[in-house]
């Protein structure tokens, strides 16, 4: 795969202590894989330096909330606007892609014209610098040896066809209640979403939230901007819907439609064994749970 099919975009924070080492980690690790270019949006400190190092586009000016938060409609469109691949990914700037990541992307839009993928991360320590010029085998060490396996109320990634995501609302980036929103709107368009968890492998270095404006506690909590998005969630009438409400998933290369009968039971178990589970525990209680499903 010589030519890029993904465009990957995101917003980073400022290039300072440990949210530097992760970032480059994401950064290094995007540029080696094959099909995948980036567009960066924003102008935090280190953000230009690190565009120009790793040989992707920057889009500087975009809109930001009262408290210099960047806002996602105008991120999604701009991000669109300026792509020159046929898939786009928005991602958060502390995700570790597998190589095979392009290749199982190109796979899915063979199969449906339209579709929203994303899936559970891996969350895990980093604290090291990371390289990925040579081969990828240190993600698969690195989750054997630190992943838990993340709750599906989270995503963060989602690839789909340049262009079709046009109802974005004006979320702040960062701050919870957003990724929700875009599942269930999207099934209420009628739009594949695929949970691509088993098939592709994606690691969370973890990181604090002493980032988020007017946060009292631990992640979001307390932060006026957090209030602000679960308004506008509820504003437009959209349920909360998680990864496992997704309508397809994706196992080996095959897309396969998922049974909306056993959907919420297998929903509320999948939740209940993965939470806070270690790596070799989590492998054996969802295999465990395919056979069942």
């Amino acid at each position: 795969m010589t030519n890029n099919i993904i465009t990957l975009f995101c917003s980073l924070k400022p290039f300072r202590g440990h949210n530097a080492i992760i970032q480059h980690n994401a950064l290094n690790n995007w540029s080696h894989v094959p099909g995948v270019t980036a567009i960066l949006l924003g102008n935090d400190d280190g953000v230009a330096e690190a565009t120009e190092e790793y040989g992707f586009e920057q889009i500087a000016d975009i809109s930001l909330s009262e408290y210099g938060t960047p806002v996602l409609d105008d991120v999604f469109n701009k991000a669109q606007v300026h792509a020159k691949t046929a898939l786009v990914c928005y991602i958060n700037g502390d995700i570790l892609l597998p190589r095979d990541f392009a290749g199982v992307a190109e796979s899915v839009a063979r199969q449906l014209p339209r579709f929203l993928m994303t899936g559970c991360r891996w969350d895990v320590d980093v604290g090291e610098k990371l390289d990925f010029s040579q081969d990828f085998s240190v993600l698969e060490v690195i989750r054997q040896t630190r992943g838990v396996l993340h709750p599906p109320d989270g995503s963060d990634y989602f690839l789909f066809p340049k262009g079709m995501v046009d109802y974005m609302l004006p979320f702040r980036v960062g701050r919870p209640g957003w990724d929700n929103w875009l599942i269930a709107k999207t099934l209420r368009r009628k739009i594949p979403v695929v949970d691509a968890t088993e098939r592709i492998v994606v690691l969370h270095q973890n990181h604090d939230y002493t980032h988020v404006p007017g946060g009292t506690g631990d992640r979001w909590i307390g932060a006026p901007e957090s209030a602000q998005n679960l308004a506008l969630r509820q504003v437009d009438g959209v349920r909360h819907c998680t990864i496992v409400d997704a309508s397809h998933y994706l196992k080996k290369d095959d897309i396969t439609v998922r049974s909306r009968r056993l959907l919420s039971a297998w929903a509320r178990l999948k939740k209940d064994i993965t939470v806070s589970l270690p790596y070799r525990v989590t492998r054996k209680a969802l295999r465990l749970l395919k056979m069942l499903r």
